[in-house]
């Protein structure tokens, strides 16, 4: 039996190292070049969300997704497209602090969502904002902070269907 679309993609996810995946530069420091916008093709640029859809084209998905570098434009995308949830999915990518960060969903329960996502900091860190790293974070569902989520449709199967 063939493994279904979202496993391969969250695998994949899951297989990338956590810790900085930025150059930094003596005298200048981290400054957004990283493989994520080089395979994107806009290297140097902030990479959240090119880090998502590097992560669909890296498993051969990357025609599900759109390929923006603008959180508001792939939440717009999804909403006219009927791709916008309030509650989370395997592989959704999600709006976080009103379109300035995203990350992809690896897994959820009631209370939280467990997402990985680039251009982030560390999950102890006090600031949540942009940052040089890839890491994995779990977010409280109700937070303010969650916008909401672009569910991409996998075209062999849904993954787990969500908690509401």
């Amino acid at each position: 039996m063939a493994v279904p679309q979202w496993r391969k993609l969250v695998d994949h996810i899951q297989s990338v190292p956590e810790g900085v995946h930025e150059t930094n530069l003596p005298g200048i420091g981290y400054n957004n070049r990283a493989q994520r916008g080089k395979q994107f093709g806009e290297d140097g640029q902030s990479w959240c969300v090119m880090f998502n859809w590097d992560m669909y084209a890296d498993v051969s998905l990357e025609h599900l997704v759109p390929k923006t570098n603008n959180v508001t434009a792939f939440s717009e995308r999804a909403r006219v497209r009927g791709q916008w949830s309030d509650h989370p999915s395997i592989g959704a990518w999600v709006n976080l602090s009103e379109g300035k960060r995203t990350e992809l969903v690896v897994g959820f329960d009631a209370t939280r969502i467990h997402t990985k996502g680039g251009n982030t900091v560390a999950a102890e860190a006090t600031d949540a904002g942009q940052g040089n790293v890839v890491h994995s974070h779990r977010t409280e569902r109700e937070s303010s902070k969650v916008v909401g989520y672009f569910a991409p449709e996998f075209e062999d199967r849904c993954p787990p269907p969500c908690i509401t």
